[in-house]
């Protein structure tokens, strides 16, 4: 395209009747420019013949979702085989970004009043709290049960976030270009914002999509900070300002409220070491640096802002004796400041303690970058700040004094936002998780118990033992010094210095860690192992003090049922009861949906997780002990994704008071939390929804013969499923070669390997991959596979049955969600793609044989939902949600052909062809597209 053609679409496009941002929003519109935009940047950078392509195939694409002709569909097929790997790439980027474009669009309009219905309540924060206040709930019970509540949303990276950072940011700058373009201004400026918008497409179309080298963790913890710099930094305080509104409105207060802190947030970023080599003692302590680091910098950045917009004068107000004190006292550290003091701003005392607390913030700071890993001194200066509470105190100092001389407008304002975000998110932001495998503790503490003539045969004692000899072990005088921990084998002494690195970040700052988790946890002796290294690295000190809660993550079946009888047999010791007593009694316990839906399926796995929630949550009870469940939720529904407000009141009743944690897993952290808008928009849900199913007493109880039901149904659910995973001696084969998880496992997206072994099987093959892989090819059979054989099982025994489901399905949120959540599977599923991949199978007989199985259960399910939910197709009754999916289905689908047709050429090639890597890229870009059309992918 020519110079002149494109400017004079530039300006015909910045002249266009923009509607009011508040008035006519229209999505469609809105879809219908960015496409185009788009269209105009790739005919500008390739040339029209390439738009031309792309149109074709999308066209192509179109006519057969509306009448599926097999002619048409070798058409397709056939077209995209011809086309060379550029060709190819140049289709799937255009695909991509439509969909980066899309999703952006959708957004936008979910955050709009157009969005909603003229009688939605758009105030989620407003509403509970109504609901609260009709329940005879008072201000003072509620401020209590506030304090005691703690909603944890932990940020995990896992291999599903697809898009770049940089490339997400560009979508963010289109994002404030279109905001621009939505308020009324004249032709000049929608020109520039027009062009603004061509020059993001532009440089997003000539960067890479892909990454050209496997990013490590620190990278991965970087870009996450992103979110926090980002996004919540300026959100939070305004959730907590609207929920204090709401509380003063709904009870009538007059004077000034604080909300406590119960929305908080976590990582696992740089903590994760399960299955990840790359994540070392070293690399956590930096990753607690770069934390650190980040918050200080944003409250030195915040209060120099604020100290020049808050500056009354002694000569025009008062301000009160402590303050006076307070300045006093740290002028003596500062002498230099003191004397900047008092020539420059005598007057002005707030500015004054503002220029003291940034001078011990930045001591704060050059204490952290001088951190080092494992040194045998710690640096403190006396000058900085001991720990954040530290400076909510000066800052609240500052508050009562503003509050007794005229000041409550200023105590009120930016000072406040600055208060919360302190209580927040502390010096760490929040708190970083450590996790390992419980195999990796139980081989290091055998070497440890060998190597110190303590047991030579630890590994051939039964449970029994193995917890008598551990008990008498922690609670025993044992005492070792550093120097001895280097007898140890590299394996072994990791696992020791990993708690080693904790204590050292515990002594910098108290928040940094307070959680270890310990994946597969199968036996009470997996914990007390934990235990027994935080003994002998002095996080555990009998009697005294324990620094970190230990959280047993429950993933398979057996784990899950035999979840209460673990703990009990903890009870049962002397050291664990001691341990939970220095805790305050508090217990977190972590549940799996991943591997625990990998290894029996949808429904039983979301089943279990049900059932193990009501008897853990009765045993603490019993006990006396105050209990956290946390769900290790995935994106996809097959690992327990899903909107997580219904997540929430789908929960059983009396298992969450107040108390809640929640991963933040791959693609879903760029979806909830790429804009402050959207943030809002998915955390105030959040918070209505823990506050309903805490407070409220909306009927969320089954009734017996419901539970009997799901019993019932879970366990012929389990057997269908495990009948062709597990039980199919040709599965294993078809899995591999009918989807690209052998390219998958290429993908340079995260840091962490894709197996915990060398040796990748069904078995050993992470979920995450597992899922992904099955949401490339669009079987999805995690989130539905089993569900249509037992329901049809089920009615079939009886007339009756069908209402009965019919009942629960529309008075028990639990199973109406599960089948919302599997409708949603159905819907973004499609068998006649899966079946192009199922071609991919070497073996035709056994491909025929295996995706014929796939295809009737499909057919089976999408009927039995249906029938239950009373509708004609899945997500009938979610008419934007649906609409969302058909609008993607037209780009999504040729994706889907190129990837089957680039995996064809990978495949077939010699190990000496020269394109090999360029096919891989290929590949990689098309995992990225199909994960971005068909979202809640990991």
């Amino acid at each position: 395209m020519k110079n002149k053609k494109f400017y004079n679409y530039l300006d015909k496009a910045a002249q266009e009747n923009w509607s009011a941002w508040n008035m006519n929003f229209k999505l469609s519109s809105l879809i219908r420019f960015l496409a185009t935009s788009l269209g105009q940047v790739i005919a500008y950078q390739e040339g029209y013949k390439t738009l031309q392509l792309v149109e074709k195939i999308r066209r192509l694409s179109k006519e057969l979702r509306l009448s599926i002709d097999v002619k048409k569909v070798d058409q397709l097929s056939k077209i995209i085989s011809k086309l060379s790997i550029q060709e190819l790439t140049q289709l799937m980027k255009a695909f991509t970004h439509y969909f980066g474009l899309i999703n952006l669009a959708e957004k936008m309009y979910q955050n709009s009043k157009e969005f909603y219905p003229s009688n939605a309540i758009l105030n989620p924060l407003n509403d509970v709290i109504q609901i609260l206040k009709r329940e005879k709930i008072f201000f003072k019970n509620l401020n209590t049960f506030i304090s005691k509540s703690n909603i944890l949303l932990i940020f995990t990276t896992h291999p599903t976030e697809s898009k770049r950072r940089s490339n997400l940011q560009k979508f963010q700058r289109i994002r404030l270009w279109i905001e621009k373009l939505l308020v009324t201004s004249p032709p000049e400026k929608r020109y520039f914002y027009v062009h603004a918008i061509f020059e993001e497409l532009s440089c997003l179309w000539q960067s890479d999509e892909v990454r050209a080298i496997r990013p490590k963790v620190l990278d991965e913890v970087n870009s996450h900070l992103h979110y926090f710099e980002e996004t919540l930094f300026p959100i939070l305080p305004l959730i907590y300002r609207n929920f204090e509104y709401a509380l003063k409105k709904a009870y009538n207060l007059q004077t000034s409220i604080m909300i406590p802190p119960f929305l908080k947030f976590g990582s696992w970023m740089g903590g994760d070491r399960d299955g990840n080599p790359f994540v070392t003692p070293t690399i956590t302590l930096e990753t607690i640096k770069t934390m650190r680091q980040v918050a200080l910098n944003h409250y030195i950045k915040e209060i120099r802002s604020l100290s020049f917009q808050l500056n009354p004068s002694l000569q025009q107000v008062n301000v009160n004796q402590e303050l006076i004190n307070s300045i006093r006292s740290d002028e003596r550290l500062f002498p230099h400041i003191a004397k900047h003091n008092h020539d420059e701003i005598y007057f002005e005392k707030y500015r004054q303690k503002f220029s003291l607390i940034i001078e011990k913030l930045k001591q704060t700071l050059l204490m952290t970058q001088q951190m080092a890993a494992l040194s045998p001194t710690l640096n403190i200066s006396p000058n900085g700040y001991a720990t954040s509470n530290d400076l909510l105190n000066d800052l609240l100092i500052i508050d009562r004094s503003l509050r007794q001389n005229h000041g409550e407008v200023l105590a009120e304002g930016k000072l406040k936002n600055i208060i919360y975000t302190v209580q927040v998110f502390g010096f760490q932001l929040g708190t970083l998780d450590i996790r390992q495998h419980s195999l990796h503790h139980q081989q290091a503490l055998n070497e440890f118990l060998i190597k110190f003539n303590l047991c030579h045969n630890y590994l051939t004692f039964n449970e029994l033992q193995k917890i008598e000899f551990l008990d008498h072990l922690i609670q025993s005088s044992l005492s070792l010094s550093v120097k001895s921990f280097k007898k140890l084998s590299p394996q072994a002494s990791e696992v020791i210095q990993t708690f080693r690195i904790i204590k050292q970040a515990l002594q910098m700052d108290p928040k940094s860690i307070d959680t270890y988790v310990i994946s597969m946890t199968h036996h009470s002796s997996d914990v007390l192992t934990v235990l027994f290294f935080m003994k002998i690295t002095d996080l555990y000190i009998p009697s005294k003090q324990s620094f970190i809660n230990i959280v047993p993550l429950l993933e398979t079946l057996d784990d899950l049922r035999n979840g209460c009888q673990l703990f009990q047999q903890l009870l049962k010791t002397s050291s664990y009861p001691n341990h939970l007593q220095l805790r305050n009694s508090f217990q977190e316990i972590m549940i799996g949906y991943s591997d625990s839906n990998k290894e029996c399926g949808y429904l039983t796995s979301r089943w279990e997780l049900y059932k193990a929630q009501i008897q853990l949550s009765k045993m603490a009870q019993k006990e006396g002990i105050t209990l956290r469940i946390f769900h290790g939720r995935g994106g996809s529904v097959g690992r327990g994704g899903g909107p997580t407000n219904q997540a929430i009141l789908s929960q059983p009743p009396h298992t969450i008071n107040g108390q809640i944690k929640i991963t933040e897993q791959g693609e879903v952290i760029s979806d909830h939390y790429g804009d402050p808008l959207t943030a809002e928009a998915h955390l105030n849900p959040i918070i209505n929804a823990v506050f309903r199913a805490s407070l409220a007493t909306d009927n969320r109880l089954a009734k017996k013969k419901w539970t009997d039901v799901l019993e019932k149904l879970s366990s012929d659910s389990r057997i269908a499923y495990q009948n062709l995973i597990y039980n199919h001696p040709g599965f294993s084969d078809y899995f591999f070669a009918a989807t690209p998880i052998h390219e998958i496992q290429n993908h340079r997206i995260g840091s962490r390997p894709s197996s915990r072994t060398q040796h990748t099987t069904i078995e050993t093959l992470r979920a995450i991959p597992w899922v992904f892989s099955w949401m490339q090819s669009r079987h999805m059979l995690e989130g539905w596979y089993g569900i249509g054989s037992a329901v049809e099982t089920f009615i079939q025994s009886s007339k009756k049955n069908l209402v009965l489901l019919q009942d629960m399905y529309h008075h028990w949120p639990f199973f109406q969600t599960t089948l919302d959540n599997a409708q949603m599977v159905l819907a973004k599923s499609d068998m006649a793609i899966a079946s192009r991949y199922a071609a991919l199978v070497p073996n035709t007989k056994l491909a025929m044989e295996i995706f014929e199985k796939i295809y009737q259960e499909h057919t089976r399910t999408v009927k039995m939902i249906c029938l239950i939910a009373q509708i004609q197709e899945p997500l009938e009754k979610d008419a934007q949600l649906l609409k969302s999916i058909k609008r993607r289905r037209p780009y999504i689908d040729p994706l889907n052909f190129i990837q089957i047709e680039l995996i064809k050429r990978l495949r077939a090639a010699s190990p000496t062809n020269s394109e090999i890597n360029i096919l891989r890229d290929a590949i990689l870009l098309s995992v990225n597209g199909i994960a971005a059309g068909l979202k809640n992918t990991g």
